[in-house]
């Protein structure tokens, strides 16, 4: 589950060089590794990532990830989850629709 975040987001490239990397180059150029682990094995500041196929589809993951927020307001499960962390998850409304799709498909591969 991908909730919180301080350094995650998007850092004014959008969707220069997206087309170019890969989802897990993605994942650490967005600063995601900062809260989430450089391994997305979470942390103090955001969940860990592994695992969380069964949760999400690769548009639910989409969705949420551009506007985290609003996501949450439509989902308990979620919502009770952040509370876990003080730092709201930061919207990657900027990244090109094939950058969220890089960025769910590697989350979704974590084991």
């Amino acid at each position: 589950m991908i909730f919180l975040a301080l350094a995650c987001g998007p850092d004014g490239a959008g969707s220069a060089g997206a087309s170019q990397a890969t989802g897990e180059q993605l994942f650490k150029t967005q600063g995601c590794t900062t809260c989430h682990g450089v391994h997305a094995q979470g942390g103090p500041l955001a969940p860990a990532l592994t695992g969380v196929a069964p949760y999400w589809t690769r548009d639910t993951l989409i969705a949420y990830l551009r506007d985290p927020q609003a996501y949450l307001k439509n989902d308990a499960r979620l919502s009770a989850y952040s509370k876990k962390y003080s730092l709201p998850m930061t919207k990657f409304s900027t990244l090109s629709d094939e950058a969220l799709v890089k960025i769910a498909d590697y989350v979704l591969g974590l084991r």
